[in-house]
C-alpha cells in the first residue's frame, strides 16, 4: 500500500487458527513492525475442543 502511496492509519488482523506455536504467530506480528503502524487484532480465536489447551495456548498469547 505504501509503495502506491496509501495512507492509512493501522493494520487489522482476523485470525482464525488451530492450536500451534505462540512464536509462529508472533513472528508473523512482528514482521509489521516495519510499517511503523498500531496493529489491532480484532477477532482471535483457536478451533480446539480442548478448553484447557485452548486456554492455555490463549494465555501464552496474551503474554508473550
Amino acid at each position: 500500500m505504501e509503495e502506491m502511496g496509501v495512507d492509512y492509519d493501522g493494520i487489522g488482523i482476523q485470525s482464525h487458527r488451530t492450536l500451534g506455536k505462540v512464536e509462529d504467530v508472533c513472528d508473523g506480528l512482528q514482521r509489521l513492525e516495519k510499517y511503523n503502524k498500531s496493529v489491532k487484532i480484532t477477532e482471535f480465536n483457536i478451533d480446539e475442543q480442548d478448553e484447557i489447551l485452548k486456554g492455555e495456548n490463549m494465555r501464552d498469547f496474551m503474554i508473550a
